[in-house]
């Protein structure tokens, strides 16, 4: 979902077979698709968990 996410935004993307929130740490148009680097809230790890994801696959978070 291209909605307008920006840096600090909290937004829900897809792990696995379960969708997690996160914090937008960047936001990237490289090429055709652009790119979101999202840190995950992940309750079962000790520290943060940083990855990216297409902007269509995530959107803003309630």
């Amino acid at each position: 979902m291209t909605e307008n996410i920006r840096v600090g935004d909290r937004v829900v993307a897809p792990l696995g077979v379960d969708e997690v929130e996160g914090v937008v740490l960047g936001v990237s148009s490289p090429g055709v698709r652009p790119m979101v680097t999202v840190q995950l809230d992940l309750a079962e790890l000790d520290e943060p968990f940083v990855t990216s994801f297409p902007t269509e696959v995530v959107r803003l978070a309630a």
